[in-house]
């Protein structure tokens, strides 16, 4: 009674061991979601340089047209030779930037292989099998966002961090409640009941044989199971004087649980302004894709019109070179766009806490276990 009563109390040692075994999980999920988004972010970055290959390859395809047309109008005297030279300066560009782009490609597919395979880049060939990245950077979607305060609740019940440091505090509530606990005077009640006795055989008689005479014997106890019985019971009461080991204790565990509490509002406050940052980065990121896309179309169309007139007669061959410069530069503005709406798409999902749901990992918080489809 009163110190050390309740079932609680008793098994608070338990209920922090499950705690403790819920906060290891939270952690892994963490990690998890940490290394999903990483290799997210690292494929998204394949995705934009195969596609600045394929841009660059297209550029360079257009420069070797434009040095076989000019080649030929040089021939009937019609075009001088600087338009040539030009030409040539646009294909010897061209083809640097495609070699730098190819570059980039397969450091990349390096940086990703790391992630994914570390093993391959020990063996001696020097041919690796190449990582082929075969989505898309599609346009972002022009669904409305959820409201800002429904995904901030989302991120709260759903972040592992979030778990962790409220499973903290849980722990430290219980470590506050035992030590406070153990403050409390001690009441002991307690009871015994004891049976002792023997069986000792005798050989009494107890009457003789009709017809000899010859008593007859038979064997009678003298003691028995209840031979004596011990009833004791009685009442403990101790009364600590000045007990501070167990007031030290409270104070550090109260400490310690003001620190938690501290720590869990400052997650939320982080995970809140996370999902604002990734928010503010995902709006910025869409309209920054709509611009390039636009800017796409319209050099497109100045590019047509210009070889339009130049095949006409009221334009020059470097006109159309810098024309045909600018839908380079727009096209790779637009992949860098895409691909910065799909690494904030990614962030988005990480500060909300949905990255494994998002792809389709089943995390089991009972077993342990992560199952993610084949």
């Amino acid at each position: 009674m009163l110190r050390g009563a309740g079932r609680a109390n008793n098994t608070r040692f338990i209920a922090i061991a499950g705690t403790n075994l819920k906060i290891s999980k939270a952690i892994l999920k963490q990690q998890m979601i940490s290394t999903v988004s990483g290799v997210e972010n690292l494929y998204y970055g394949l995705i934009s340089l195969q596609n600045s290959v394929k841009v660059q390859e297209r550029a360079l395809e257009a420069a070797n047209r434009l040095l076989s047309d000019n080649r030929q109008q040089l021939n009937v005297g019609r075009t001088p030779t600087i338009e040539v030279a030009r030409s040539e300066a646009l294909v010897t560009a061209s083809q640097l930037a495609l070699t730098q782009a190819t570059a980039l490609r397969e450091q990349q597919q390096n940086v990703l292989r790391s992630v994914l395979d570390p093993k391959s880049l020990a063996t001696s060939s020097p041919n690796l099998v190449n990582i082929v990245a075969t989505d898309e950077l599609s346009s972002p979607p022009d669904e409305p966002a959820r409201p800002l305060a429904e995904m901030i609740e989302h991120a709260l019940q759903q972040r592992p961090d979030v778990q962790q440091s409220k499973l903290q505090v849980s722990n430290g509530e219980r470590a506050v409640a035992g030590s406070a606990n153990a403050r409390l005077p001690e009441v002991d009640l307690y009871g015994s009941f004891e049976t002792r006795g023997v069986i000792i055989s005798s050989n009494i008689p107890i009457a003789g044989d009709a017809l000899t005479g010859t008593p007859l014997i038979a064997p009678v106890p003298a003691g028995g199971i209840r031979a004596s019985r011990v009833f004791e019971a009685g009442i403990q009461f101790t009364l600590p004087v000045q007990n501070k080991v167990a007031e030290a204790d409270l104070g550090a565990d109260r400490a310690l649980l003001r620190q938690e509490r501290l720590r869990l509002t400052q997650v939320q406050s982080q995970a809140a302004a996370e999902v604002r940052n990734a928010l503010i980065g995902l709006d910025a990121a869409k309209k920054a894709v709509q611009a390039a896309t636009a800017s796409k179309q319209l050099q497109e169309q100045l590019l047509a019109a210009e070889v339009e007139k130049f095949r006409a007669g009221f334009s020059t061959n470097f006109n159309v070179i810098q024309q045909q410069s600018y839908l380079v530069q727009a096209e790779t503005t637009e992949i860098v766009a895409r691909a910065a709406y799909k690494k904030s798409a990614v962030q988005l999902d990480r500060a909300l806490g949905d990255t494994l749901q998002r792809h389709g990992i089943d995390f089991d918080a009972d077993s342990t276990k992560a199952r993610v489809p084949q």
